[in-house]
């Protein structure tokens, strides 16, 4: 007769251990899914990172221009490139001694173009006739005094005579961080109202700002064109008028708060 005592007992102790083993891993799994899910159970009034609202606020704040500038030049015409490029620099070098003189600072004017083209006359076919050669040189002005802005373009044009252009003028606040700090300030407080208007709607509170990010824009100044507008004042007893008036900036923000 075969004795099976120790197979049983073997088997016996075998499964005891597969046993053991699975009741261990589940035991582990079941822990590292708890430990998993705790940061969900957050003490009641404790922020949750997850957890806030997010608002935009505007505000706008208004200065007054006390800087001009001014893009200006000289247009020559000759049948000759070389002659019409001559000419120009000369005109262009009285211009800006006329500016020197007025006040303006060497660093307040910058060249900032020139352009030498072929003319031509077409005639009946479409066929066309050289005539000449032009030669366009610009340059930007900064003026700082607008009390004497008026006058200094005047200086200017008589300079370049019948030959100087006028493209552009604007106006501008050449330090805009005192308007632009007043603007800040109120797109804020316009933010922080609706964060707790909301905040309140929810039944929460408000906690501390977690980001902040800022767009500002400021309205372009006024803004003239054109060599009659410099060309109608361009008498010593009658200078360009210049009127500042405003410039509105404004500066938007989007804030997020957390809600306790």
């Amino acid at each position: 007769m075969t004795n099976t005592t120790p197979l049983r007992t073997l088997l016996i102790a075998a499964v005891a251990a597969i046993a053991l083993l699975v009741g261990l891993l589940a035991a582990t799994a079941l822990g590292g899914s708890r430990a998993q899910a705790a940061p969900l159970n957050s003490p009641a009034g404790d922020p949750v990172a997850t957890q806030g609202v997010t608002v935009v606020g505007t505000a706008s704040a208004t200065g007054t221009p006390d800087t001009l500038r001014l893009d200006l030049g000289v247009m020559v015409t000759k049948d000759a490139v070389a002659d019409a490029l001559a000419s120009a620099n000369s005109t262009m070098a009285a211009v800006q001694a006329a500016l020197r003189k007025a006040g303006v600072d060497a660093k307040d004017m910058a060249t900032n173009g020139l352009s030498i083209q072929p003319q031509y006359d077409y005639q009946d076919k479409g066929v066309p006739i050289a005539r000449g050669y032009q030669v366009v040189q610009t340059l930007r002005v900064t003026l700082r005094d607008l009390g004497k802005a008026g006058a200094v373009i005047n200086a200017a044009t008589a300079a370049g005579g019948n030959a100087t252009m006028v493209n552009s003028l604007g106006l501008d606040l050449d330090d805009p961080e005192g308007v632009l700090a007043s603007a800040r300030a109120a797109a804020v407080a316009n933010a922080k109202a609706k964060a707790e208007a909301y905040a309140a709607a929810a039944g929460r509170s408000l906690g501390v700002v977690t980001t902040i990010t800022e767009q500002s824009y400021a309205a372009p100044g006024p803004v003239w064109a054109g060599r009659e507008m410099a060309m109608a004042g361009a008498t010593a007893s009658s200078p360009v008028p210049i009127s500042p008036g405003t410039q509105d900036y404004t500066v938007t923000v989007t804030v997020t708060y957390a809600l306790a």
